[in-house]
């Protein structure tokens, strides 16, 4: 089933409707709150995926190429597209960048523990490169970006979320459909918008993979759930797949207490 077709809730119409909107609130917002941060500039990771790309070109248009400063942290096993993907946004956007290996670092200390699971590995990742943006925030004076999305959030999927109060979180409050749609109104390349999303954190590895759904799926039951406040068999009825919605509704009442959007009804 092509959700972004037949819609069954309508949320995409309302995502689609919306995005012109959202892309100048968007702005006049990262605007207000950088300056509210006593902040001129900000510091964010680049992977070459769709959400640090959309928040790259938000923050170039709000406050100026030469205040967005751009990190690319490779480990030794990441896909060697998000290195040249990331590159190209830098071209495109002329922002100041820089390319840090965190591999010597994180093998180091995994030297220790040769037997550590691949979800503690991926952890130390997202350590390590916050660590880093923030030594960079510290050295040049900017505001540090940390890009978790709604979608993910909700679900409480990927390490990053377990670092809290570390950086500043503009997607916090959008769904990662809602952040494609964005990327479309701000002509991010197509590689960028139609590459499956990654955390990166291991060979092969695929975020939709690891949630049993794509977002095109996850996020119209999201929204039925968050901003509906309908119950799971409300949006079966309404014509969401149901191993979709079973394995949201799954996923949400796993999360760690106070993570996240309210429950689902």
């Amino acid at each position: 089933m092509d959700l972004t077709a037949s819609d069954p809730t309508g949320a995409w119409a309302r995502w689609r409707a919306r995005t012109p909107e959202l892309h100048k609130h968007l702005i006049e917002l990262l605007q207000r709150d950088i300056e509210a941060l006593g902040q001129k500039r900000v510091v964010l990771g680049l992977s070459g995926g769709l959400d640090s790309t959309v928040a790259a070109y938000l923050f170039v248009e709000a406050l100026g190429a030469a205040n967005v400063f751009g990190v690319m942290l490779p480990y030794r096993t990441s896909d060697p597209l998000s290195l040249s993907s990331a590159q190209g946004i830098v071209n495109t956007l002329g922002i100041t960048s820089r390319r840090v290996n965190i591999s010597p670092m994180v093998d180091a200390y995994f030297a220790n523990f040769p037997d550590a699971s691949r979800e503690r590995r991926a952890t130390r990742l997202a350590w390590e490169r916050l660590a880093i943006l923030h030594d960079f925030g510290a050295h040049y004076s900017g505001q540090v970006v940390q890009l978790v999305n709604r979608s993910d959030l909700a679900l409480d999927f990927g390490p990053d979320l377990r670092i809290r109060g570390s950086g500043y979180r503009p997607l916090a409050l959008l769904f990662k459909s809602q952040i494609r749609l964005l990327g479309h109104e701000l002509a991010v390349p197509a590689p960028v918008l139609d590459r499956r999303p990654s955390l990166d954190s291991y060979p092969g590895q695929a975020d939709e993979s690891e949630l049993g759904a794509s977002y095109d799926v996850i996020d119209p039951a999201l929204a039925w759930f968050l901003e509906k406040k309908g119950t799971p068999a409300e949006a079966i009825a309404q014509g969401l797949p149901p191993d979709a919605v079973e394995r949201v509704r799954a996923r949400f009442e796993k999360r760690p207490e106070g993570a996240g959007d309210a429950g689902i009804a």
